[in-house]
């Protein structure tokens, strides 16, 4: 089922989508529901009663006066989130706002069945059923706020600095990441693995960057959580042909042979120097280097340089197999009967 918000005031426009709708309801076989009002009043209300995939609304409508749907367009994009289509004869209020994944702008010379088609894509994404209004992250605050908040805020108010909203947003959205925690069994998508784009302009453990040429992963000791301002930042090596010359060689074996074969080539015992990373938009699956570190100037990890960050639950183990590959050979051996000689003869001769 295929749910659309449609504000229009001209009743021919709205019966010719309807009819389109219906026409491809039977080619597509599927179902497509159009709710039509004519003001913006009714928004409120309609959001509430129902779930929509798309909203679809025309510039002119109501007084004919553009700025009237513009408004109506920033308010949608400022307080809501559902994903929103501009179907409208003249494009020009909305030319400064960017197509994106939630935002289309279509012209009425283009057919409405390109514009059902794009609803369906944009429903198929899955992505608003969780984020978007009335989505399952909602439900989740939702239920944070009747079952968690009254414990959470006996908590809170034995810290002075309570009222630090960002501190706040922090400790409730931690609360949300422990309510979507993998039960026991379930396994976690590659998907999964990224931050992108990354939410901070600053270098932090984790980041990856693009650094003539070659991709580098931002590493720092388990210890130390920031990068000094005043040194040198410390990376470590991504390769990715290397990486893509072992996947060939995993979909080279038998169906029921590549999950064995898999962590053959990239288990720890295997490859103690390497770590493998799952494919990020066009980078294919690679593996980060542990014995290629290197380190560069902070002028190098250049805003636009930021290519993505690692979820900082998988930079944990990264991090732990990095410590653990450095730590591997432990103290060279020492002949001690040789240095415990050289060290008395030197004491006898100071003695002198």
């Amino acid at each position: 089922m295929i749910n659309i918000l449609l504000i229009e005031d001209d009743e021919t426009q709205v019966k010719s989508m309807k009819d389109i709708a219906e026409a491809y309801e039977i080619s597509n076989g599927c179902k497509i529901q159009i709710d039509s009002i004519d003001n913006d009043s009714m928004i409120g209300n309609k959001l509430f009663e129902n779930k929509y995939d798309c909203i679809v609304v025309d510039i002119n409508w109501g007084d004919k006066n553009p700025e009237g749907g513009r408004k109506l367009i920033d308010k949608i994009i400022n307080k809501k989130r559902i994903p929103l289509i501009v179907y409208a004869g003249n494009l020009s209020y909305v030319e400064d706002i960017e197509e994106q994944i939630g935002f289309k702008k279509f012209a009425r010379t283009t057919p409405f069945n390109n514009v059902i088609d794009e609803i369906i894509r944009i429903k198929k994404l899955k992505i608003f059923d969780l984020i978007g209004y009335d989505g399952s992250l909602d439900q989740k605050i939702t239920k944070i706020f009747w079952d968690d908040l009254d414990n959470t805020i006996k908590l809170i108010e034995d810290i002075p600095e309570y009222d630090d909203s960002e501190a706040l947003v922090r400790m409730l959205t931690t609360r949300i990441v422990n309510k979507l925690n993998i039960t026991e069994g379930g396994k976690q998508k590659y998907f999964e693995f990224y931050i992108s784009p990354s939410v901070s302009d600053e270098v932090h453990n984790g980041d990856i960057y693009s650094i003539n040429g070659e991709n580098y992963l931002v590493i720092l000791p388990e210890c130390q959580i920031l990068h000094h301002h005043d040194k040198p930042i410390a990376v470590v090596h991504i390769d990715y042909e290397k990486a893509k010359d072992k996947i060939l060689d995993v979909l080279k074996a038998p169906e029921a042979r590549r999950h064995k074969a898999f962590n053959e080539n990239f288990s720890l015992e295997k490859s103690p120097s390497e770590h493998f990373l799952p494919p990020y938009r066009d980078n294919g699956v690679g593996v980060i280097e542990f014995g290629n570190v290197s380190s560069f100037s902070r002028e190098k990890f250049l805003k636009e340089n930021k290519i993505a960050s690692i979820n900082p639950n998988y930079m944990k183990n990264i991090q732990s197999r990095f410590s653990q590959y450095y730590a591997r050979q432990g103290q060279p051996d020492i002949d001690i009967d040789h240095l415990i000689s050289s060290l008395n003869n030197k004491q006898e001769s100071s003695n002198k």
